[in-house]
């Protein structure tokens, strides 16, 4: 919904497809992946997900061939190619979870980035992944707890340190006022107010994803429109309300206070059971303390 709003913007160019970066095969979980730049950079272009955004046949090395062939440039140069495709001066893109990748983006790209982090109500979020591709989906609801936790408290952690870099977006707010919210991403990223187009997400042909129902006629946008999928299980929703404690609730009142950075560090489904326990445990308490004080 947000890439297709801010993607319609004439400044700045979203591919319609996921970039996933950080999870191509030449990248992920090889610390050495920069050192050949154009190779890394030619395999990343073979990926599936950017075939679909329609680039230009061109070489890694053209592409390559004006910048300082850093990890940022090698990120950037597939996102510039299609920014110029499109006309459009400047560039973004989306990917689930990105924001653990906001302060080696910070520092590929220094104080001009702009990074949204839009966060949703767990239980619509859950239905939402449940359903995802018009089938239904099996989801462990204890990991999606922890995913989204961990999701929750570096979004509030980035915004409380970074507020001219990071912004973080209330889904439910968002739908409820999508003009006000959308001027307000426009003066966050320095883009002019188009908010017709924007909302019409003039520039992308599909215009509804898993969060919203059919295509209105004529394109009309679908901000706010329920999807109609099922509720989940009493017992799918009860263990996620009950990871999540206050923190669920009081997700926009945190978004000030102070942030353990302790909770925010390794994700969950690499610790222990009891050890990942202790952590939902210590979140709990936190969340009701800061509620209390």
């Amino acid at each position: 919904m947000v890439r297709a709003i801010l993607g319609s913007n004439s400044q700045l160019a979203l591919p319609p497809k996921e970039y996933q970066f950080f999870d191509t095969p030449p990248v992920r979980g090889n610390d050495d992946w920069a050192r050949a730049p154009e190779t890394v950079l030619a395999a990343i272009l073979d990926w599936p997900k950017l075939r679909e955004w329609g680039l230009a046949p061109g070489s890694a090395e053209a592409m390559l061939a004006a910048s300082d062939r850093s990890p940022g440039a090698i990120y950037a140069a597939p996102l510039r190619a299609y920014a110029a495709a499109a006309g459009k001066p400047r560039f973004g893109e989306k990917t689930p979870y990105l924001e653990r990748r906001f302060e080696t983006l910070l520092a590929w790209f220094g104080p001009g980035l702009r990074f949204v982090q839009l966060i949703r109500d767990p239980i619509p979020t859950y239905v939402s992944l449940c359903h995802q591709g018009g089938a239904r989906q099996v989801i462990d609801p204890l990991r999606f707890a922890r995913s989204w936790r961990s999701s929750a408290l570096r979004g509030l952690d980035h915004a409380r340190r970074f507020p001219a870099q990071f912004m973080l977006v209330p889904y439910e707010e968002f739908t409820q006022a999508p003009a006000a919210w959308t001027r307000r991403l426009c003066d966050f990223a320095g883009l002019p107010h188009e908010i017709e187009a924007m909302l019409a997400m003039k520039d992308f042909a599909r215009k509804r994803n898993s969060s919203f129902g059919e295509d209105a006629p004529g394109g009309t946008n679908h901000v706010g429109e329920p999807a109609g999928h099922p509720a989940p299980s009493r017992l799918d929703a009860w263990i996620i309300a009950h990871e999540l404690g206050p923190l669920r609730d009081g997700i926009g009142g945190l978004a000030d206070e102070e942030l353990p950075l302790d909770l925010i560090g390794a994700e969950e489904r690499g610790k222990s059971s009891v050890a990942a326990r202790a952590s939902v445990l210590t979140t709990r308490a936190w969340t009701r303390l800061i509620q209390r004080a």
